[in-house]
């Protein structure tokens, strides 16, 4: 038996929880980077792993070697039959690797190759703060219970997923519209519906050229500066269904000051992901720049600019230099996800 699950606290608390079979932890993270359907293939590891080191820094030999070492776990555990239990949290983070991974078992299922038998959890629904709540702040003895309702993964639902990532990786969000406008099948597949369509509100806004996060971060800046941390910390309150890490959001406030949106000030060089210790926080502060405090007020599109630096959603690169893209239409927090080309 395989766990499968994105986060080392997670995996130990599965270890605690005192379950059959191996745990492994699966380090990816679908939301940054060119993301191609088969994304297993070797060729499209590679050219991630060169996006994710120019971008945010991970060594490329580093990523290649990850990636290629618990894919081979994988195709271990399918080919030996081994029952595959799916512990993904509810957010985007989560939901895009679950969805490559059903992807990849539908795939092997349709060319005649095993695949073991599947089995998820859907993660709990918190009455209290309405939100999905992550595995990794469970207690062990909760984690169990959670295991003995486990369910196994339908074909349908395998479809389902599998369709839905055809949706995530595609050069056109259309495809992903058509798939959130279908019924779920059974509350895991909600789960994966609901996190892909926040995936849309990254995209560009029709007023502006800012994606969901970066409009929260520049609301936030407009009441005055503030460390990094502390602008992450209000934005995944504001959005938990992004499952947004530290490493991407600084990849963000490159971008964004890159784009003449923000300053930077450093009190001596960030270290990046290849640091031993945490980064100090304290050592940076973020101001909002007159260029971008236009931007937010819908005097200036950064996208129309040109000024947005190269980044991919899913299968779809923006910015660039481009003054061209797709744009989701709707515009506060809580808006639409309908996309326009403009």
């Amino acid at each position: 038996m395989l766990h499968l699950t994105s986060t080392d606290q997670t995996a130990m608390l599965l270890g605690r929880a005192g379950l059959d079979g191996d745990v492994q932890v699966w380090r990816e993270f679908m939301t940054e980077g060119p993301v191609r359907t088969a994304w297993y293939k070797p060729a499209v590891i590679e050219e991630r792993a060169s996006y994710i080191e120019e971008t945010l820094g991970l060594p490329r030999k580093a990523f290649i070697q990850i990636a290629s070492s618990q894919l081979k776990r994988l195709e271990e555990a399918a080919e030996a039959r081994e029952t595959i239990v799916l512990w993904f949290d509810g957010d985007l983070y989560d939901q895009t690797i679950l969805a490559a991974l059903l992807y990849w078992f539908r795939q092997r299922q349709a060319s005649g190759m095993p695949i073991g038998s599947l089995e998820w959890i859907a993660p709990p629904y918190s009455w209290e703060s309405q939100n999905r709540e992550p595995f990794g702040i469970q207690e062990p003895k909760r984690l169990a219970e959670l295991w003995s309702a486990r369910r196994i993964v339908e074909e349908n639902q395998l479809q389902f997923a599998s369709e839905g990532w055809i949706g995530f990786s595609s050069e056109d969000p259309q495809w992903l519209e058509q798939w959130l406008a279908r019924r779920a099948p059974g509350e895991p597949s909600r789960v994966m519906l609901d996190a892909l369509r926040f995936h849309l509100r990254r995209f560009p806004s029709l007023r502006s050229g800012l994606g969901s996060v970066e409009r929260e971060t520049m609301l936030l800046l407009s009441i005055g500066p503030a460390r990094p941390d502390e602008l992450l910390t209000k934005i995944k309150r504001a959005y938990p269904l992004y499952g947004l890490g530290e490493l991407a959001y600084d990849g963000y406030l490159r971008r964004m000051e890159a784009a003449g949106l923000i300053v930077i000030h450093y009190h001596h060089a960030y270290p990046g992901c290849r640091a031993v210790e945490p980064p100090d926080y304290d050592s940076r502060l973020i101001t909002m720049t007159s260029y971008g405090a236009r931007v937010l007020t819908g005097q200036a599109d950064v996208l129309r600019d040109g000024r947005w630096p190269a980044r991919w959603l899913g299968g779809i690169k923006v910015g660039g230099g481009s003054t061209k893209a797709w744009r989701c239409a709707g515009g506060d927090r809580d808006g639409g996800t309908s996309m326009i080309y403009l």
